[in-house]
């Protein structure tokens, strides 16, 4: 578990010891075990510095990323639609019991173990073009989720899904905004979505 000097956000540079993930355990070339002993924070990345970063980063084709070798990759998308799908009674019961087992052991973020978090009643996605072409994909970042889950308990569920359509499918893609992909280790040509994160130089918007 990490020590409280060694606990990080989204924009905290780290520095860490890597070790290559054995080839018959996951063949993803980016993936690697991070010694948590060894972590150390190296600041954090300016507001006014962060789409320069992520800029660098940017490629248009997770198609020629994944033939290169690649299973991350960072893109700029266009013609964004974000939406949601409501989730099965069984979904959200599978859902709920992987939450209990990811939060009955610490993780790099937290000392201690964690109450499993209520899942949302939906899944969220977005649409979007790359030089791919038109691609629909389930988001995977907590934060999003955990918009809903917060926004809901102060809004209820009917605003809170007019306003996460503003937020996500409307401020997002007309300020600036870049989708961090990944792939699964038993699914290396499925790509999904990671991370969604804001390029022009302002905050994240509150969760609260």
């Amino acid at each position: 578990m990490l020590s409280a000097d060694q606990r990080f956000r989204r924009w905290t540079r780290i520095g860490a010891k890597l070790r290559l993930v054995p080839p018959n355990k996951d063949r993803r070339s980016e993936s690697r075990n991070v010694d948590q002993s060894s972590i150390e924070l190296l600041g954090e990345i300016k507001p006014d510095n962060r789409t320069a970063f992520i800029e660098k980063a940017l490629v248009d084709s997770t198609k020629r990323e994944r033939a290169e070798g690649r299973s991350l990759a960072l893109i700029k998308p266009e013609d964004v639609t974000f939406f949601w799908k409501k989730r099965t009674d069984e979904a959200i019961a599978e859902r709920l019991l992987a939450y209990k087992r990811l939060s009955s052991q610490p993780d790099m973020f937290n000392s201690k173990v964690l109450k499993p978090l209520p899942p949302a009643p939906y899944d969220f996605f977005y649409k979007y073009r790359d030089a791919d072409g038109l691609h629909e994909c389930r988001c995977h970042d907590w934060e999003v989720e955990q918009t809903f889950i917060n926004w809901e308990r102060k809004y209820g569920e009917s605003q809170t899904l007019t306003r996460m359509a503003d937020c996500f499918g409307g401020e997002y893609p007309s300020g600036g905004m870049a989708l961090a992909m990944g792939t699964h280790s038993a699914y290396p040509d499925i790509w999904m979505i990671i991370g969604v994160v804001r390029m022009k130089p302002t905050a994240q918007p509150s969760l609260l």
